[in-house]
């Protein structure tokens, strides 16, 4: 779950090509600035090759629907 969390926040900046300092301003820039240097960048080789979604759906406790998404 770690993972998708990583690749949603670091997402969101390069889509929007917004900031979070710009994009939510009442979060205090220190903070932010922090969360990227020590979370976001060090992690962000996770998403060159991600795990299946599967087992982000079997970690989040969601019962799978696809066929693809069960486990053999």
């Amino acid at each position: 779950m770690f993972e998708y969390i990583i690749n949603f926040l670091i997402s969101i900046e390069e889509e929007r090509k917004v900031p979070y300092e710009k994009w939510f301003p009442e979060l205090n820039a220190q903070l932010v600035q922090r969360l990227r240097d020590e979370v976001l960048l060090p992690n962000k080789s996770l998403l060159e090759a991600p795990t299946e979604y599967k087992y982000f759906l079997k970690e989040a406790g969601i019962p799978p629907f696809f066929e693809s998404d069960f486990f053999e």
